[in-house]
């Protein structure tokens, strides 16, 4: 079974912004007791209307990327990132993939005020280290959600135009969302 949200922020996405009437709603996630902006309200609701969910697969658009991909693994903690030894090669398979259509790898530091360092397009940034209050880390920690060990956020380059976007999409999900859920339910 598989939960989608589509447009969790359909403001930010229909204005072209991070965030709608001043908020960003991927840095709205305090606590699963302060979270305060509806939109955030709503999108912890749905993750907790289910209850057996292993994975969030998240997908973003960097307004100022024109052709750098990259994506985030948030694992639960280290024993999720090092138990599943499958993950490194749908990871090199998604990045040669994508290098192959004609993107390039993003490297640099992803949003200053987080200060992740990308290199080769791929960033891990385990739960269990400092929480940033964005919606990824919030869902992988355990005390917000019972089963989730691991979430995974693609940022597309949000200058690329829509039919790249179309075919890079189409990519991820053909070259990593898909293989990684027949890896997950064996």
């Amino acid at each position: 079974r598989h939960a989608r949200i589509i447009q969790a922020n359909p403001n930010a996405l229909q204005t072209g912004t991070r965030g709608a009437e001043g908020v960003n709603l991927n840095r709205a996630f305090r606590t699963k007791v302060h979270i305060t902006y509806p939109q955030a309200q709503l999108l912890a609701e749905a993750v907790n209307d289910h209850p057996r969910m292993h994975t969030i697969f998240s997908i973003h658009q960097d307004m100022t990327e024109t052709g750098g991909f990259y994506f985030y693994n948030s694992p639960r903690n280290k024993e999720v990132s090092t138990r599943d030894s499958w993950f490194p090669r749908l990871k090199q398979r998604l990045l040669h993939a994508v290098v192959g259509s004609g993107f390039g790898l993003y490297n640099d530091i992803d949003d200053a005020d987080l200060g992740y360092a990308v290199v080769d397009g791929y960033c891990e940034t385990p739960a269990t280290g400092r929480f940033d209050r964005t919606f990824e880390l919030w869902a992988a920690r355990k005390r917000h959600h019972p089963s989730i060990n691991r979430t995974v956020l693609f940022e597309i380059p949000g200058k690329a135009p829509l039919q790249r976007k179309a075919d890079l999409l189409a990519l991820i999900f053909r070259q990593f969302i898909d293989p990684y859920l027949e890896h997950t339910h064996k």
